[in-house]
């Protein structure tokens, strides 16, 4: 798993272009899939060039503003830390760009934890960083969400 964070961390690093396009492509799939509750993406497909893991979930609970949702785990560091922050910071600025009709809804930022939600028709995008303070787990995840 150390590898394959290693990999996509160089990738990012030495191919900025080519990693947001892909990045993008990834990003609308997901944003097309959600009216239909994902079922356009197969189980076990993670969509995002090198995520780690992901999970479609569809909870039709009463009074719940969200019908499904799509999560990918983009990065998690235990030693390094350094690739998860710098990659946030990159898909922040490249998010908008691969979404021109999202807007920004809100920003958070505590030592602990980074994130930010994008809303375009019928669906949010969120992104977080989990920022352990001291040693722990750095990990960045992305999350689309159908919305009613």
């Amino acid at each position: 798993m150390a590898l394959r964070v290693l990999f996509t961390a160089l990738l990012l690093a030495a191919a900025p272009a080519w990693a947001e396009d892909a990045f993008c492509e990834a990003l609308r799939r997901v944003v097309a899939a959600a009216p239909g509750d994902f079922r356009d993406i197969p189980e076990g497909d993670v969509v995002f060039p090198g995520a780690l893991r992901s999970l479609r979930q569809t909870d039709y609970a009463p009074g719940r503003e969200h019908a499904a949702s799509f999560h990918a785990t983009l990065a998690e560091h235990e030693e390094t830390r350094a690739q998860a922050p710098r990659l946030y910071r990159q898909l922040r600025r490249a998010i908008p760009d691969c979404l021109p009709e999202a807007i920004l809804l809100r920003e958070t930022r505590v030592p602990a934890q980074h994130g930010i939600i994008w809303t375009l028709p019928g669906a949010e995008v969120e992104m977080l960083l989990d920022r352990p303070p001291g040693a722990g787990n750095y990990a960045l995840e992305i999350a689309v969400l159908r919305l009613r």
